[in-house]
């Protein structure tokens, strides 16, 4: 019988963590190793660093290409949406779509793709519109309100002390 193998947790190093990792291996003259227990960083993880540092120095700091599916929306996608969106406030997802794909003709995009999109990348927040009635904040309506709630003070009801909301 297999045993299940336990998962590692990696550690992500910043450029900070490099930068100050070089800089005890080169200034104060230290090994990969003893510069690594200084900082707290993994000590293969320093000579491999090192090893990579002595091959090509430059390519100590290059990010890595992420891994996964490409997106589909970028930059001037998002151009078009903030500049439809600015146009009109109140447009609909299945509108901006409409847009984008007149201007791209080969794009083919989800509702929920473009919502992720402008809620991620666009920094923007889609609400629906909700209609209110005219006569919401007229002064019969408030003074109704106010009324109601003269009415329910006088009662013996007390909502902190004696009522049990389900």
């Amino acid at each position: 019988m297999k045993e299940t193998s336990v998962k590692r947790n990696y550690t992500r190093y910043s450029d900070q963590d490099k930068v100050r990792f070089f800089k005890l291996l080169f200034e104060r003259c230290l090994s990969a190793a003893a510069a690594a227990n200084q900082l707290g960083i993994h000590v293969r993880t320093a000579q491999k660093w090192a090893a990579q540092y002595e091959k090509d120095p430059d390519s100590i700091f290059q990010k890595r290409r992420k891994t996964g599916r490409p997106r589909i929306l970028h930059e001037e996608h998002k151009s078009v949406i903030l500049e439809c969106i600015d146009e009109n406030p109140s447009v609909v997802l299945d509108e901006v779509i409409k847009k984008l794909k007149q201007i791209f003709t080969e794009l083919k995009v989800s509702k929920s793709t473009l919502f992720d999109f402008v809620k991620e990348h666009c920094n923007l927040s889609l609400k629906k519109a909700r209609l209110q009635p005219i006569d919401r904040n007229s002064e019969e309506k408030i003074q109704e309100r106010l009324d109601w709630i003269h009415k329910w003070e006088k009662t013996d009801i007390g909502f902190t002390r004696n009522c049990v909301f389900l």
